[in-house]
């Protein structure tokens, strides 16, 4: 009896879900809920979005980065079954200043592009543009890597071996605070003296007149509301200060 072939699987670099896929945002927090309450037995751990406060679900390799690569790469990263969507390429961050400040980590807005910031320390920074140039260094290894019938991503050798090894380390440069994703991105760097965090304020474009470091004592935000915009969590905060970022989650 003959063995059936597989066809393989074809990948997708836009934000938009393949036919019969879940929202990624869906999907990431359906597993930031699973780490938080525990599953098959297994006790949770806290994770900030589940205790109060807001978060964005962060593509560290970015569609617009996939967007500006020669149309070849492109073509060869969707051959080989790369998914810009999976679980391995999303990381919550937050997206208020309260949020950020009270964690120690950059705040999730804009464009992640900037001239400059009010130090003149970054004279330009574009994200989505040093993800482009990172994905291009490794085109003859994404290239010559095996196409896939493995329907979990994590297996597929261009996750395993390539992609997903490109998105931590993105990680760990934002987390270092090497790669910043606004002008105000190392306001949130506890490394720094004075810590500025929030500044008491709520947007980007508050700060461009009496910058100042944040008032609430150890920048503790705790018991309060991490409000922003039309939307305030079913909850207070109640999230220690320190957290580390995982992809996934």
């Amino acid at each position: 009896m003959a063995t059936e072939v597989k066809p393989e699987i074809k990948g997708n670099i836009t934000k938009e879900p393949e036919p019969g896929a879940p929202d990624y945002r869906k999907a990431w927090i359906a597993n930031v809920n699973e780490y938080n309450n525990g599953k098959d037995g297994k006790r949770g751990k806290p994770h900030p979005f589940c205790h109060g406060i807001q978060m964005d679900t962060h593509h560290l390799i970015s569609g617009k980065a996939l967007a500006d690569l020669d149309e070849s790469l492109q073509e060869a990263l969707r051959l080989k079954g790369y998914n810009v969507n999976s679980l391995g390429n999303l990381v919550g961050l937050p997206s208020t200043f309260k949020g950020a400040c009270h964690l120690g980590i950059q705040v999730h807005r804009t464009r992640h592009s900037f001239k400059k910031n009010e130090f003149s320390e970054v004279n330009e920074s574009d994200y989505h543009e040093k993800v482009r140039e990172i994905i291009e260094r490794q085109e003859r290894a994404i290239k010559s890597c095996y196409g896939t019938t493995e329907q979990e991503e994590s297996k597929r050798d261009i996750h395993k071996n390539h992609m997903d090894q490109i998105s931590q380390r993105l990680l760990d440069r934002l987390l270092n605070f090497e790669l910043l994703l606004t002008r105000v991105g190392s306001h949130f760097d506890r490394g720094k003296t004075p810590y500025i965090g929030c500044a008491n304020k709520d947007k980007i474009g508050e700060l461009k007149t009496n910058l100042e470091c944040c008032v609430t004592e150890n920048n503790d935000h705790r018991r309060e509301w991490d409000k922003f915009k039309n939307y305030t969590p079913e909850v207070e905060i109640s999230f220690a200060q320190y957290w580390l970022p995982e992809r996934g989650i």
